[in-house]
C-alpha cells in the first residue's frame, strides 16, 4: 500500500484526516439502500473487500 501511496502522491499519514474520511466515510454508508447491500450486488462486493483489506491491516 505505502508503494501504490507513493505513486499516487497521497499525503502522509494524518490521524486527525483519516478520522475525517472514515466519518464522511460512514455518512455515505449509511445512506446506500438496503437493495444495494445484498449478495451478489457490486455494492455489497466492494464492501466485502474493504472489510478484508481492514482486517489483513489490523492484524496483529
Amino acid at each position: 500500500l505505502a508503494t501504490l501511496a507513493d505513486a499516487a502522491w497521497a499525503a502522509p499519514y494524518d490521524a486527525e484526516r483519516l478520522e475525517f474520511q472514515i466519518a464522511a466515510l460512514t455518512r455515505s454508508l449509511a445512506r446506500i439502500p438496503a437493495s444495494e447491500l445484498r449478495p451478489g450486488c457490486p455494492t455489497h462486493k466492494l464492501l466485502t473487500e474493504l472489510a478484508s483489506t481492514i482486517k489483513a491491516l489490523t492484524r496483529s
